[in-house]
């Protein structure tokens, strides 16, 4: 599968139904970005991203823009961190699903940000 197909399967199927992208579990708030706003992101960065380079998603959600910046950059790392269960395994099972992405550069985290390294 092409690195294309496989960032079009990333954004494939819909998670919230139409006017529902952001939620309020509890006191936390929960958005989805889309494929064109990562990519926007990508184009706003003050240089290209390269081989030395860590992304750090802090609420990383279902792990989509984890995912699209290992495979669309030749980016070091792209590390997710979660502290919703359902979602960081959402993460996982989406990792696990495009397939053909490397443990040691794709990682998802489960814990509070002010918990981990």
């Amino acid at each position: 599968m092409s690195v294309s197909k496989k960032i079009r399967s990333v954004y494939k199927g819909k998670v919230h139904k139409k006017g529902e992208a952001v939620k309020t579990i509890g006191k936390l708030l929960y958005g989805e970005i889309s494929r064109n706003g990562v990519e926007q992101f990508i184009k706003s960065l003050p240089r290209e991203i390269t081989s030395k380079d860590t992304f750090l998603d802090i609420g990383s959600g279902r792990g989509k823009m984890v995912i699209h910046m290992a495979l669309s950059n030749p980016i070091r790392r792209s590390v997710g961190v979660e502290l919703h269960t359902a979602r960081h395994r959402d993460a996982n099972r989406l990792k696990k699903k495009i397939g053909h992405i490397n443990d040691t550069r794709v990682e998802f985290i489960n814990k509070d940000i002010l918990d981990t390294e």
